[in-house]
């Protein structure tokens, strides 16, 4: 249970006031994580997809996937990989794949019993709606069951 973890990480009151007077810039929030859900949610529903499992892609042939194995969690590593993908001219700054006929598959369970389980998910939700039909994600088991929202 993170519980705990994740209160300790939560700015101070002191902070929180400085934040609001824009003297001390924030750097994540759980409301960013439920404002970037709510908008990758609109987005895709926007584009038809409806279901659970619903989506439909089209590849050219030589079209190239990344493939995202699980990261149970491991925000730091879906960091290195974004940044590796910057590196490789794949991905922009902005996140966005700016390399042609190119696809981001997560693999499922990006969640776990891990304490950075909201800034992965984060994460991918903000190179979900750069890439609204060039990023999909494959829930595994932790999602699908909802198995991880037991760790805090």
């Amino acid at each position: 249970d993170y519980t705990e973890w994740y209160r300790l990480q939560s700015p101070s009151y002191l902070s929180r006031f400085f934040m609001m007077l824009g003297l001390k810039e924030t750097l994540w929030s759980l409301n960013d994580f439920t404002q970037l859900l709510h908008e990758v949610t609109q987005q895709r529903e926007g584009m038809g997809y409806r279901m659970k499992h619903d989506m439909v892609i089209y590849p050219r042939p030589g079209s190239e996937f990344i493939l995202i194995g699980p990261l149970f969690g491991a925000y730091h590593s879906l960091v290195r990989i974004v940044m590796e993908l910057v590196g490789q001219k794949i991905i922009d700054q902005s996140g966005k794949i700016i390399k042609p006929d190119t696809y981001l598959v997560s693999l499922g369970n990006v969640v776990d019993s891990s304490p950075m389980n909201l800034e992965t998910l984060t994460l991918m939700l903000f190179l979900m709606k750069a890439n609204p039909d060039k990023v999909i994600y494959i829930a595994g088991d932790q999602e699908s069951n909802n198995i991880w929202m037991g760790y805090g």
